[in-house]
């Protein structure tokens, strides 16, 4: 059971506890689960009972972590534990919510009404709600919550409602109208050129997409599966197989079980080597080129001398 008390720490601690939480983080990005578990727990110990932003952060993360392990009961006692804490903490709510979707049971429902009356009309959760509602195959249900993000009004030049229209068409698959919301955003976020990057790629514009996904890591964003792999078929289709190599491996590192992407390293192999035989090819075309340029030259001045 996770208890959660109040206190107050140094400086020192607070900054080890950033410092803990960022090297899980890390771990996270590359999939290292129990040590970003280790890192987490570490933060947290360092806390010194306080909790406030940080603490819950680091928690919502570990709910995630507990889930792609299959930890599903470690993640509800987190989440429930969040919840006796803060019975407003509309977060661990709607993780409650989606956990409880999971192992079939049916006050999700609860939990979720619960984080959309703290949040207000918000067109965000509705779309994280519709989102995950489809995932578990309640489509009916789902419709219900996509009708109501689309109907949210708002202004039109505030960047929190852009940024939450353009998650809610991101996720409808109505990829060009959520570019149209993406680009009034004058400071994207990482997690905005991740879905841009994703809106991209299903429209087509895989260099576009492949540019838009280096940009969201660049700036900070944390890439899943699924980004590794949209980002490894741009890299294919526009003919960077250097980069989709490193990515096939980073995926493989995590899933070497995986037949189909072992399958996919082979080729990838293949066409690296193909790429940098005609690489070859064409050094040793230039150099010829070259020589036979000097020595055309060397042949010209010759024959004035005569």
């Amino acid at each position: 059971m996770v208890v959660f008390l109040t206190g107050c720490g140094n400086a020192e601690d607070r900054e080890n506890e950033v410092l803990y939480r960022q090297i899980g983080l890390n771990f996270m990005h590359d999939h290292a689960y129990p040590e970003a578990l280790n890192a987490f727990d570490k933060a947290l110990a360092l806390s010194n009972g306080r909790i406030g932003n940080i603490e819950k952060d680091i928690c919502y993360y570990k709910i995630d972590i507990f889930t792609a392990l299959g930890r599903i009961d470690d993640a509800k006692e987190l989440a429930s534990s969040l919840i006796t804490y803060d019975k407003k903490d509309g977060k661990a709510l709607l993780l409650m919510g989606n956990l409880k979707i999971l192992t079939g049971e049916e006050d999700y429902a609860d939990y979720y009404d619960d984080a959309v009356k703290l949040s207000g009309d918000s067109a965000d959760i509705y779309a994280t709600i519709y989102q995950n509602l489809m995932r578990s195959g309640h489509e009916n249900e789902a419709s219900k919550y996509l009708d109501k993000a689309l109907s949210v009004k708002g202004d039109e030049d505030d960047p929190s409602y852009i940024r939450s229209m353009a998650k809610v068409y991101y996720i409808s698959g109505e990829y060009e109208a959520a570019m149209e919301y993406y680009g009034k955003l004058s400071e994207p976020e990482p997690d905005d050129r991740a879905d841009m990057a994703e809106c991209r790629f299903w429209m087509g514009d895989y260099e576009m997409a492949l540019s838009l996904y280096e940009a969201a890591e660049t700036s900070g964003y944390l890439p899943d599966d699924s980004f590794i792999l949209g980002e490894l078929v741009c890299a294919e289709y526009t003919g960077d197989f250097e980069s989709a190599g490193r990515l096939m491996d980073s995926y493989i590192a995590n899933h070497p079980s995986d037949e189909a992407a072992l399958r996919e390293k082979t080729f990838l192999d293949t066409r690296l080597k193909e790429a940098e035989y005609i690489e070859e090819l064409e050094r040793e075309k230039r150099r010829a080129l070259e020589e036979a340029g000097e020595n055309s030259d060397a042949a010209s001045d010759t024959a004035e001398e005569t």
